[in-house]
């Protein structure tokens, strides 16, 4: 047993990130039953400026892209706040900054888009919302160049609630692991009494982002006692699957929120096989792309 008592977990305020720090808590309080174990919520840029596009959120606030879901996290684990910031693994830059560390990850959950749509068989003529430049190419990769978007943002219920409340909106694009952490992926769903319909799509097409479906944690690399504590909950297969691979492609593709970037993988023998795409939707190991 640590010699520590109480462990205190930050993490961002939305219904869907509450409910990914309960998993770590309970995950911690199972491992540890005499840890005290206190969520602290704090918010981040990302979660503020939601007047404008996801793709340009890092640029006018000044920041690195990726980090704005992350930031104020980072800086709560600096000055002693918290002990453990708990992110969706997506949101996570391919390097950390200096002095943290990733310490552990949850069991992956689905990796799997799912199409929101108020009609049960949209077939991708009108408007999709999302504020997602990936879910944007593969859609129009999907459905066509006759495919209209509008920018989305937000957190789950405030997405399904915009999609019913614009009279032109046809459909949004959200992962399925968060519908599911939240109790609600079903075929059919009600939302402010309007029915919505949902499928998955497949992940040929609609390749998920690096890390996708992940619950990550995040330390100080000097705080040795809490990451050993941390890996006591780590799910190895989603490490080796989810984001240990990913996270060198992204690197070397230089990529973020302003590109369009996803990465599949699977486990067999003992290695991991990749699929990935990155700028300009090309395959993992095709050239390094340009700056932009």
């Amino acid at each position: 047993m640590t010699s520590k008592n109480t462990l205190i977990i930050g993490t961002r305020g939305s219904a869907l990130a509450l409910a990914q720090a309960d998993m770590v808590c309970a995950a911690l309080s199972l491992r540890y039953p005499e840890l005290d174990v206190r969520r602290e919520i704090i918010h981040t840029i990302g979660d503020r400026r939601t007047d404008v596009p996801l793709a340009d959120v890092a640029r006018v606030s000044g920041m690195v892209d990726k980090g704005i879901f992350i930031k104020e996290l980072e800086t709560a684990l600096r000055d002693g706040r918290i002990d453990v910031a708990v992110h969706s693994l997506k949101d996570v830059p391919s390097e950390l900054a200096s002095g943290f560390t990733l310490a552990a990850v949850l069991p992956r959950a689905a990796v799997e888009d799912v199409l929101i749509t108020k009609e049960p068989d949209w077939n991708g003529s009108g408007t999709l919302a999302t504020g997602s430049v990936r879910r944007r190419l593969m859609a129009r990769t999907y459905w066509g160049s006759g495919l209209r978007f509008e920018n989305l943002r937000g957190n789950v219920p405030t997405r399904l609630g915009k999609l019913v409340e614009q009279p032109g909106w046809d459909a949004v694009i959200l992962a399925r692991a968060g519908l599911e952490r939240l109790g609600l992926y079903a075929p059919e769903t009600l939302v402010e009494g309007r029915k919505l319909y949902m499928r998955s799509l497949p992940v040929e097409v609609f390749i998920p982002a690096v890390g996708q479906g992940i619950v990550g944690m995040e330390c100080r690399s000097s705080d040795r006692e809490t990451e050993e504590m941390l890996k006591g909950i780590n799910d190895p297969e989603a490490c080796g699957t989810g984001f240990s691979g990913a996270f060198g492609c992204e690197l070397f593709y230089a990529c973020g929120c302003l590109r369009p970037s996803g990465w599949g993988g699977t486990c067999f023998a003992g290695r991991v096989l990749c699929s990935g795409q990155g700028r300009a939707f090309c395959r993992c190991g095709a050239r390094r792309p340009e700056s932009p």
